[in-house]
């Protein structure tokens, strides 16, 4: 261990190491949980970084949730929380000029009303860095080459630190930086700094960045949180040095397909956290969000009762599986008896998901076709389905029971007899009229 004197006093001076290490002291005493701004998805006392498409709706979310908070204590972004007194908020926006952010608030209900309430109390600053720029004298951004805050980006957050906000947003990183965040060692500069400056200050912070370009377009429904985290543009390094990073994008086709939205001009949304703060529900899951049309914002995941629409459409999808797993095995034996068996591939337009929707839509239960790919799954996992050779080339595997004809193909052939397989889809009525004999059957031998 390193031992040092003081010269003056003759006192033994402690190490760098044990100067900068943790304390039993601080260690014993219980820290409160982590809090969310919005009581779900936004963390205080640090720093949250929110990826979305162009026109989301973030930039007029934030700055309605950002007011209102300011002048009631109501914040309601994603999440909602009613504070016990009405926040400091600090607005920085580098894409919209003064004019567009007035009309913004203007065309927002209720807005302007908390706008006047919050400025005329001290507690809301809403800036807009185009318009400044070109006053200064020698205009730079607020994020230099490097990442780091230029002359002016330091004066800013030193001003912002002196008034002590509970929460600051800047829209978007990219428009208030001299980079692009494409090299790592700026992306990097830039998150530790804002990390940084949230703990020291004990706010919450909310930047803004943009998604690869069409990348919605490429994402389908068995999209993966680690796949919608990869589509946020710029170095890999902004995610792993965020310490809370989330990415939203409407919903692709075939998500949440069973989730109706009350306003048909509302739009669904899907999101993922990825986090190393613990009490957030949302991390690494794929969860829905509103981008409801009348408020002009992507508005919550949460209900009234305060549990989140992702926990309802758990709940729905639970039953919606358990009556999958009971009805697909039935479904499964009746189509191969009638040697019209199940294509294995999901995308098929023999498989049992395409068929779903199509020809025999009805007889198979209400459910999207991730629900149907997850039930084989664990169907074939339990081993109540097996996958079997086609008889037929260019089918591929088929599904049948483990008892079926086509999972026991190897004793027709061994006896010199090849099962015959008809192609193209089920007959219906064949299909309802076979269902219903294994249904008989089964409850005989229950008896």
């Amino acid at each position: 261990m390193e031992i040092t004197m003081n010269a003056v006093t003759g006192a033994i001076a402690p190490s760098l190491l044990q100067r900068m290490s943790l304390t039993s002291a601080q260690v014993a005493v219980d820290l409160p949980p982590q809090q969310y701004l919005d009581g779900l998805a936004i963390p205080m006392n640090a720093m949250s970084f929110l990826f979305t498409d162009g026109g989301s709706g973030k930039s007029t979310g934030s700055r309605k949730a950002g007011i209102e908070a300011a002048a009631t204590g109501r914040f309601h972004f994603l999440g909602e929380r009613v504070h016990d007194r009405p926040l400091r908020v600090v607005l920085v926006y580098g894409e919209e000029t003064q004019e567009n952010i007035i009309h913004s608030i203007q065309s927002i209900p209720g807005c302007k009303r908390h706008f006047l309430e919050a400025q005329e109390a001290g507690r809301l600053a809403v800036v807009s860095v185009q318009d400044f720029l070109l006053d200064m004298q020698s205009p730079e951004r607020v994020f230099g080459e490097n990442g780091m805050p230029t002359t002016f980006g330091k004066e800013l957050f030193g001003s912002i630190a002196d008034f002590k906000p509970d929460l600051f947003v800047l829209d978007t990183l990219t428009s208030l930086a001299d980079t692009e965040y494409l090299d790592g060692i700026s992306a990097r500069n830039t998150v530790s700094f804002l990390n940084s400056f949230c703990s020291r200050t004990r706010c919450a912070g909310m930047g803004f960045g943009h998604l690869t370009k069409g990348i919605g377009a490429k994402l389908t429904e068995k999209v993966s949180p680690a796949e919608l985290i990869a589509s946020a543009r710029g170095s890999a390094m902004l995610v792993n040095s965020a310490r809370h990073f989330g990415v939203m994008v409407p919903a692709p086709k075939g998500v949440f397909e069973n989730f109706n939205l009350d306003d048909p001009a509302d739009q669904l949304w899907i999101g993922t956290f990825k986090t190393n703060l613990t009490g957030c529900d949302l991390a690494f899951k794929i969860f829905p969000a509103i981008r409801d049309a009348s408020e002009k914002t992507i508005s919550a995941v949460t209900e009234g009762g305060g549990g989140t629409i992702a926990a309802r459409l758990d709940e729905s999808d639970a039953v919606v599986m358990e009556e999958l797993k009971l009805e697909l095995p039935i479904i499964i034996r009746a189509a191969a008896e009638l040697r019209s068996p199940f294509v294995q591939k999901s995308s098929s337009t023999y498989g049992v998901e395409e068929l779903s929707c199509g020809a025999l839509a009805g007889i198979i239960p209400t459910a999207t076709k991730a629900q149907i790919t997850r039930a084989l799954n664990i169907l074939e996992t339990e081993g109540k389905i097996v996958p079997c050779t086609a008889t037929r080339a260019g089918a591929g595997a088929v599904w049948d029971v483990p008892s079926g004809d086509f999972a026991r193909q190897a004793e027709y052939e061994a006896g010199g007899e090849k099962l015959k397989f008809r192609p193209g889809a089920p007959d219906r009525e064949a299909m309802a009229a076979k269902i219903d004999d294994i249904r008989t059957e089964e409850e005989r031998i229950r008896r």
